[in-house]
């Protein structure tokens, strides 16, 4: 497989800079908690070729800011742990988010806003659900009612995240298209 250096360079880019996000402190990115690394799961889905390294792309971001949010909480308990219980299941969550970019074209961004919309939309969906079912959540009891309940409490986080995953989506795909329409236009002239 030919790695191309420009494109290498841009999930280094992305993968750094998503860490760094993650890392900020809640209160001061508390509107676009996930954005990121969702925007992130959906891009590289749409634009590795090799699908089955699109998802090392989310995996490395989890991860790498879960090392150095843990390496700032065993410095500082204030910091949240970067590793805690139910941390696998939130994996699989984001990394199966992948497979929404299988579908998404990266040229048409009518496809990338879709793509977009439904990445945060199954993530809200599901890491709701997963929060009721492992009792996690403000109520408690198993039943529909409690699980509309947490739907509602995540409410507030789905705009956010859906807003943030739209804005870093289009910022992500607009870059990669603005670098590699660049590289024909110059091969044409």
């Amino acid at each position: 497989m030919k790695i191309d250096k420009r494109l290498l360079l841009a999930f280094v880019i992305l993968i750094a800079g998503s860490v760094i996000y993650k890392v900020i402190p809640y209160e001061t990115r508390s509107a676009f908690l996930g954005a990121p690394v969702l925007a992130a799961s959906l891009f590289s889905g749409s634009v590795i070729n090799e699908k089955k390294y699109a998802f090392l792309i989310p995996l490395l971001i989890l991860f790498l800011g879960d090392l150095v949010m843990q390496l700032m909480h065993w410095n500082n308990p204030v910091y949240s742990p970067g590793f805690y219980s139910g941390q696998i299941t939130n994996y699989a969550l984001i990394i199966s988010l992948v497979t929404i970019g299988f579908f998404t074209n990266s040229r048409k961004y009518a496809s990338i806003l879709i793509g977009a919309g439904l990445t945060a939309t199954l993530f809200f969906l599901m890491s709701n659900f997963m929060v009721w079912a492992q009792g996690y959540g403000l109520h408690t009891g198993k039943t529909l009612n409690t699980l509309y309940l947490t739907y509602i409490d995540g409410l507030p986080f789905y705009k956010n995240d859906l807003i943030g995953t739209v804005v870093f989506s289009l910022v992500f795909f607009t870059a990669y298209n603005f670098a590699f329409t660049s590289e024909k236009s110059q091969k044409l002239a």
